[in-house]
């Protein structure tokens, strides 16, 4: 899958191939063969797997997973990336890198396997969406890549102004600014309340569980992002945005005691289930009720408002 969402097809192999294989013979197999074969591979493996493991096995591949990466391969074989020959015009194999066919089917059986997974009935949405990359054992977990304890993650982002950090990953204003407000409605929309002299003000909530912002509470004490700051331009390494990392971050952990925590990097969580499922039913058929249904529920677990009701396919 990650060769394919990279590189388009790539060659399949399926036995075991000698040293002497002259690997110059070997070709690519077309983009559609190679997310066919995926495809089938998840399928194989879902009938096989369990649904759960016990917690001391906890972290292993089940039929969740299995079927996650189907719907995951299937939403990317109906995009537009992959459906839009025009853009690979020259290219002297653009069957390696584009797919032709019905949309609309494609969209179907993304959808379908989108629902295959929520119909497991083994995940939930869990309430808390704030700690929720710093766990292993989570409702909404479907796959992660669990890290033990440490603090590197800590020293790497915290910001430049507390002890031992190195501001690390910056979020740009452009993601900040596609926080909506709390009402739902964009920052740009008249409606919408923003006040850019109070821009953080009445913000989805999401927005300060992931991003620090300027005069924030981080640490018990403000963030001073502004030029001549503790952790503002002039400070070596500061923050070139105005912005500091807190998605995944501990806030908790003192690092002068070398204290540690557990992280958890998300491959497959309910959430994206939600959404592939709503984006794929949504052009598949247009005006169905779980179409709303759907994104309301990844919504409202973070106190958001749901979708406005009556709203077309393009909306």
């Amino acid at each position: 899958f990650e060769l394919v969402k990279r590189y388009g097809g790539v060659p399949i192999i399926k036995e075991a191939l000698p040293i002497s294989t002259d690997i110059s013979l070997i070709h690519r197999n077309t983009l559609d063969d190679c997310i066919q074969f995926i495809v089938s591979e998840c399928d194989a493996a879902a009938k096989e797997l369990p649904l759960v493991y016990p917690n001391e096995d906890l972290g292993r591949i089940t039929k969740g997973v299995a079927l996650a990466l189907k719907s995951r391969m299937l939403l990317y074989a109906a995009s537009d990336l992959y459906n839009t020959p025009s853009w690979a015009v020259g290219y002297p194999n653009p069957e390696l890198i584009s797919l032709t066919g019905d949309r609309i089917s494609k969209w179907e059986r993304a959808a379908m396997a989108a629902k295959e997974v929520i119909d497991l009935g083994v995940y939930s949405l869990g309430t808390d969406y704030s700690n929720l990359f710093r766990t292993f054992n989570n409702p909404e977990i479907i796959f992660t890549r669990r890290n033990g304890a440490s603090n590197s993650f800590e020293k790497a982002n915290y910001p430049i102004g507390y002890d031992y950090g190195r501001s690390g990953t910056t979020p740009t204003q452009n993601l900040v600014d596609s926080y909506e407000m709390k009402n739902g409605r964009a920052i740009t929309d008249p409606q919408s309340g923003y006040n850019p002299q109070d821009p953080y003000a009445n913000r989805d909530p999401r927005l300060t569980m992931c991003i620090i912002t300027n005069n924030s509470i981080f640490k018990m004490r403000p963030v001073e992002c502004w030029k001549g700051g503790r952790d503002g331009e002039g400070v070596p390494l500061a923050s070139r945005t105005g912005y500091y990392l807190k998605k995944y971050v501990d806030e908790g952990l003192d690092l002068l005691t070398d204290k540690t925590s557990i992280h958890s990097w998300h491959i497959f969580r309910l959430g994206e289930i939600y959404l592939n499922y709503a984006e794929a039913l949504n052009e598949a058929n247009p005006g169905h009720p779980d179409v709303k249904a759907y994104v309301d529920l990844v919504r409202i677990r973070s106190s958001m408002p749901g979708l406005p009701a009556g709203l077309d396919q393009a909306e």
